[in-house]
């Protein structure tokens, strides 16, 4: 790293002067003492091991929260999901048949309630007309 200082060649005694020259200067380095290095350097270890198992535990994942951690689980589950609708379609399947079966039934007893009253009508037509025969 190196810092820039202006200097001008002639000072002017104006707020607003300019300078003509610039020169570069190196820092010196600081000294530390071996206590200081290895503080830092044990720091710097274990903050890199605290980064990595930070990195290892959360994984940065942009978009939407994934609801199945792996495939298997995914399998599993969809497999579930099919089992439960194929017995859903089994009950409406078996409600729908029954009720169709009380339909049919219904409609066998009213065709014969219809027929017996047909039977019945003729029945009273023949006897009406033989008492005007008699």
């Amino acid at each position: 790293m190196s810092t820039l200082h202006r200097i001008s060649e002639t000072q002017k005694k104006t707020k607003t002067s300019k300078p003509s020259e610039l020169i570069e200067i190196e820092p010196t380095p600081k000294n530390k003492t071996e206590s200081v290095k290895e503080m830092t350097e044990s720091k710097k270890v274990e903050n890199l091991k605290e980064i990595d198992e930070s990195e290892e535990d959360t994984k940065i994942v942009k978009g939407r929260k994934r609801k199945y951690n792996s495939d298997e689980e995914r399998k599993i589950a969809r497999r579930l999901q099919q089992r439960e609708y194929r017995q859903r379609k089994a009950k409406e399947l078996e409600s729908l048949r029954k009720l169709y079966n009380k339909q049919l039934k219904e409609e066998k007893k009213q065709q014969k309630v219809v027929e017996k009253e047909k039977i019945e009508e003729e029945d009273s037509i023949e006897e009406i007309l033989k008492e005007d025969e008699n």
